[in-house]
């Protein structure tokens, strides 16, 4: 090694910790600075610049020690790989030793992989004892750097959070800069499709000239659709834009609406239907359900016809597996739960009848295991908990089995899915802890795909995981502990930041912006529960700004609602934390009133008998705190009845823990004999 050599960083390790390490070594060095911060004054790199990892980089030397120090005396910066394995070694912390030595002043980052940081236990401690400094009154700072454990930071997160602590730039700024780049990479990809749309009609066009040209030309139009309905779909749906497909799906259906059906081969009306299933999609994605249903029942009856031609053949089996899927999924949100049994049944036959043709298609193996966790979901709507558990384990396996053979990241998201649905059959089950133990799987197995920072949609599934576990620590219990708020704060506060980039980057997204509109609603909740009004008072702000979009502000749909009553109890708590009293009194009346006539009309959900619990505990706390208790005992009264008189199949963790909430305040608010 040169005294010439320079390191941007000197990653000090476990051997245990060995992948890890080779994963953020690659990330570091292929980590591109976005060029609004290289243009800024011009001292920036436009890369990090080398890093040193002592497998890669070593050379054959006989005096490993002497290496070692001429390496961290090249390095601008010490990265610590925190595990309890680097905890208990003696070569992690003497280079933090010697490296503090020879720079006192240089940055010395904690990257956290595994155990917990300052752990009593020496089995669970992660930092090694030289990285935490004494202050003169005999504490210890904390490292700055980022925490990669499951639902901590997160991969992308914490690969920018050390890319700000070695540039020396705030955090805010290069997550800014660095979304924004993410943006530009789809705005390639959308010209392209653009230029394809024209082409494609152009051909169209040139069709309708003599026979054979026609003929030729209307195999190459062909083919240019087959290219889009495929390999273009698939590379757009991880940067989460097949918004820009929209004018091709409408092409293709004005291209195949022009030709005569009874002219129409089999390939043709299945291009025409995943078209459809295409437009579907989108429809869903913007919130325009009726919509999406209506080109999804479409796209049904034209592969129906195709499969009664030929039910045999592999391509219409699968094309009409796919319409009773999508058919069954929105029979499923509009609530119609026997039609959505008999096209997810349909489904099921049909991807089970394609693994028998060939066992080794892993599309169709997938096919099998979604067809089964298709049936968990009829089976947990309609409280069927024991049935949603076999079927969700059976997929989970299925996937397992899928994901050992083939470690890709599409895999990697089947099995968290499965994971996903697990967890919610624990929490109808009114097991929290079991719950937050699948979500936990859910979470670590979403951190270590290879493609994390790049795939929005492995990034959605991993935020709304995070953002489910943070629900089930705030409301498992009522009101829940300061240990539960803090354990909620952990993993609410980068999810929202999560949320908001998804918004940003594709602010049309309606499923989106609800996402991060129920991440927010939770994030003030905790902070308010945390008695932090500043921090529930900002977050509130920009919930505000998310619900003031177009696209919310028109969405009509059952979830959305159920979103709104999420908020407008943020809402409530947070004017009364604000000293607006009476303003939070009308809001939780009003409130009140809504859900009494959801009732009286039998439209109540779940969700309508949580909140009625809810708001009346907020109320009834609100009246004793202000010193007017007189009302209190009727609006108990009122809620305990209607909770007695609810449904059969409405029981919820939640319900349970208001409940219980509730029935602490009747014996408080009733006199002393």
């Amino acid at each position: 090694m040169t005294e010439s050599t320079e390191f941007a960083a000197f990653i000090s390790y476990s051997h245990a910790d060995d992948r890890f390490a080779r994963w953020l070594h690659r990330q570091l060095e292929s980590y591109r600075v976005p060029k609004h911060l290289t243009r800024k004054g011009g001292t920036v790199p436009s890369r990090i610049g080398r890093v040193f990892r002592d497998r890669d980089d070593l050379p054959a030397a006989d005096d490993l020690s002497a290496v070692v120090q001429a390496a961290l005396s090249a390095s601008r910066a010490l990265i610590v790989l925190c595990s309890p394995d680097s905890a208990r070694s003696k070569w992690v912390n003497r280079e933090i030793e010697v490296f503090r030595e020879l720079y006192p002043n240089r940055p010395v980052l904690a990257a956290i992989v595994r155990g917990e940081p300052g752990a009593e236990d020496e089995a669970e401690n992660c930092y090694p004892p030289a990285l935490l400094r004494e202050r003169p009154d005999g504490g210890f700072d904390e490292p700055a750097g980022a925490d990669f454990r499951p639902g901590k930071d997160g991969k992308r997160l914490g690969v920018v959070k050390l890319v700000a602590g070695l540039l020396g730039l705030p955090l805010d700024q290069i997550l800014q800069r660095d979304l924004q780049r993410r943006q530009r990479r789809v705005t390639a990809v959308t010209a392209v499709t653009s230029a394809l749309a024209l082409i494609m009609t152009s051909l169209s066009l040139l069709a309708m000239s003599a026979r054979s040209e026609a003929e030729r030309r209307k195999a190459e139009a062909e083919d240019l659709i087959e290219f889009m309905l495929t390999d273009l779909k698939q590379q757009l749906q991880p940067v989460g834009r097949l918004d820009v497909l929209d004018a091709v799906g409408e092409k293709v259906i004005e291209y195949y609406s022009a030709q005569p059906s009874r002219e129409m081969t089999a390939d043709s009306l299945g291009r025409s239907s995943r078209a459809r299933h295409l437009l579907a999609e989108i429809e869903l994605a913007q919130g325009d359900l009726e919509a999406a249903r209506s080109y999804s029942t479409s796209a049904y009856e034209a592969t129906r016809v195709i499969l009664e031609r030929d039910p045999s053949e592999p391509a219409r089996m699968y094309e009409h597996s796919q319409s009773s899927f999508w058919l069954g999924y929105f029979a499923l949100q509009a609530g119609e739960l026997e039609l959505a049994s008999d096209r997810f049944d349909e489904y099921r036959a049909l991807a089970e009848a394609l693994v028998e043709v060939d066992d080794q298609n892993l599309e169709w193996l997938n096919e099998a295991g979604h067809a089964r966790n298709n049936s968990g979901i009829v089976h947990l709507r309609r409280g069927n908990l024991d049935e949603a558990r076999a079927a969700f384990e059976f997929a989970r396996d299925h996937f397992e089995q899928a994901f050992q053979q083939y470690p890709t990241d599409a895999q990697r998201d089947n099995l968290a899915g499965a994971y996903s649905w697990l967890a919610r059959v624990q929490e109808r089950a009114m097991d929290a802890d079991g719950a937050i133990m699948h979500l936990l799987e859910q979470i670590e197995l979403l951190n270590g795909a290879e493609n994390f920072q790049d795939d929005w949609r492995i990034r959605r599934d991993a935020m709304v995981a995070e953002a489910n576990v943070a629900r089930l620590h705030l409301y498992a219990e009522a009101p829940p502990s300061a240990d539960s708020v803090d354990n909620a704060l952990v993993f609410l506060i980068p999810a929202a930041l999560e949320a908001q980039a998804m918004v940003n980057h594709e602010p049309d997204r309606l499923n989106w912006r609800m996402n991060a509109v129920r991440t927010l609603s939770l994030l003030v909740d905790a902070h308010l529960f945390n008695q932090d009004v500043p921090e529930a008072r900002a977050a509130m702000i920009t919930l505000s700004r998310l619900m003031s979009h177009e696209s919310w502000q028109a969405a009509g749909t059952e979830v959305i609602a159920d979103a709104r009553v999420s908020v407008r109890s943020s809402q409530m708590r947070l004017l009364a934390a604000l000293g607006e009293t009476d303003a939070a009194r009308s809001e939780a009346e009003e409130l009140l009133g809504q859900f009494a006539a959801a009732r009286s009309a039998g439209t109540a959900t779940v969700q309508d008998y949580i909140y009625t619990l809810l708001v009346t505990n907020f109320l009834v706390e609100l009246n004793r705190s202000t010193g007017q208790p007189e009302t209190s005992d009727a609006w108990l009264s009122s809620a305990l009845a209607a909770h007695e008189a609810r449904p059969a199949g409405y029981d919820h963790l939640f319900l349970s823990a208001q409940l219980a909430h509730a029935q602490s305040l009747v014996s408080i608010l009733e006199p002393a004999e």
